[in-house]
């Protein structure tokens, strides 16, 4: 019996195919619709929004001035909606094939922008002074873009340090990497 059922478990765990074409573009209007559906209710009148596959990943937008507003008070409502998102298809079985990025008014874009240039000064000011320098509090989110930002710059590294809401940045230079790890 217990070999039965483990066959059976088996049956179940094949490797993901990708999918076609069509099931992707009906998950990604299923993804858009619910996203439209939440922020129409959150704001008590209907909320138009598009949805688009960038780079692995899937940008779904709205412009409304007062939702912009209540994404900029910080990254965990954009967090939180993000999570609901990526729980919502629970039907594939599957890891999603792409992302999912939500914005408002192009909100969240300019604060990528605006973190990568940050990332790009700090970096130049770590291997100018030869010193590392620890970010305060950034959300999950933008630790990655930090992170990413700064993958490919040669005269430093980047490492989260500390564990839960106390988790920081730390910019090193390169040269210090053996001694901070």
């Amino acid at each position: 019996r217990d070999r039965d059922r483990s066959e059976d478990r088996e049956e179940h765990h094949v490797a993901a195919t990708p999918l076609t074409e069509t099931e992707m573009a009906a998950l990604v209007q299923e993804l858009q619709g619910f996203w439209q559906e939440l922020v129409s209710r959150m704001m008590g009148r209907t909320i138009e929004t598009k949805a688009t596959v960038e780079q692995e990943r899937l940008v779904l937008e709205a412009d409304d001035e007062e939702l912009a507003a209540q994404l900029a008070r910080g990254p965990k409502l954009a967090e939180a909606f993000e999570h609901l998102l990526r729980k919502k298809p629970r039907h594939l079985q599957r890891e999603l094939p792409f992302r999912i990025f939500i914005d408002v008014n192009g909100t969240r874009r300019a604060r990528e922008k605006e973190l990568v240039e940050m990332a790009r000064d700090l970096s130049q000011k770590v291997h100018e002074k030869g010193r590392p320098i620890v970010l305060n509090y950034r959300s999950p989110y933008e630790r990655k873009i930090i992170h990413m930002a700064l993958d490919k710059d040669e005269r430093v590294y980047t490492k989260s340090i500390g564990s839960g809401s106390g988790r920081k940045l730390m910019i090193v230079p390169a040269n210090q990497e053996a001694s901070f790890d």
